[in-house]
């Protein structure tokens, strides 16, 4: 089970005892506190005052700023709630439409993509799979990218051979010089200080 990401700030409840009125930000109504949770960030638990069950965190201002900034499963952790209540806390604090990501959010799934390049980095893939990936593509109808195309040259980078330094022309193309000389050679073509001299 993967480690809960930390969270990006600090967050302390109000001091109020079990039995206390207080506003709750989400109900929109003065709660009596119920109880405290025993999550790793232990908050004041409210029943709106004049209904009966539906008890649930305080939101005051410092619940709000966590709802605003932290990943939904950072909140449901480290403040022990489920993920219908992270969502409706969304949907009532967090401005945008639909589905709306939060800066923890997006830190958490910038180190999920880290951690799985980090694993695959450097790892050939085997040729089954190329050549899965391959029909695939020309299933689907695309196209290679343009560096591919007529053997990776474009007809603009073959009129340029032997227009310039060899080592200009693989910087200008974003090629290495080696692949521009070889081009070159295949083609016949002089090298640009040659052609100066004839």
């Amino acid at each position: 089970m993967p480690a809960p990401p930390p969270l990006l700030g600090t967050y302390t409840p109000l001091a109020v005892r079990v039995g206390a009125r207080v506003y709750c930000r989400y109900r929109r109504a003065w709660s009596r506190v119920t109880s405290w949770t025993d999550a790793p960030v232990p908050w004041p638990r409210v029943n709106q005052l004049g209904i009966w069950g539906g008890s649930g965190l305080l939101v005051t201002p410092e619940l709000v700023r966590a709802i605003r900034t932290e990943s939904a499963v950072g909140q449901k952790h480290w403040f022990g709630v489920g993920t219908k209540a992270v969502w409706n806390w969304r949907r009532r604090f967090v401005p945008g439409e639909g589905h709306v990501r939060t800066r923890g959010d997006r830190a958490v799934q910038r180190r999920s993509s880290e951690a799985g390049a980090a694993v695959t980095r450097g790892v050939k893939l085997p040729d089954a799979a190329c050549d899965a990936r391959s029909v695939a593509a020309k299933a689907a109808g695309r196209e290679p990218p343009p560096r591919w195309a007529a053997n990776g040259w474009t007809a603009e980078q073959l009129a340029m051979l032997g227009t310039m330094p060899d080592a200009d022309l693989a910087e200008l193309v974003g090629r290495t010089e080696c692949a521009v000389r070889s081009r070159r050679a295949v083609a016949g073509i002089p090298t640009f200080r040659d052609r100066r001299r004839s």
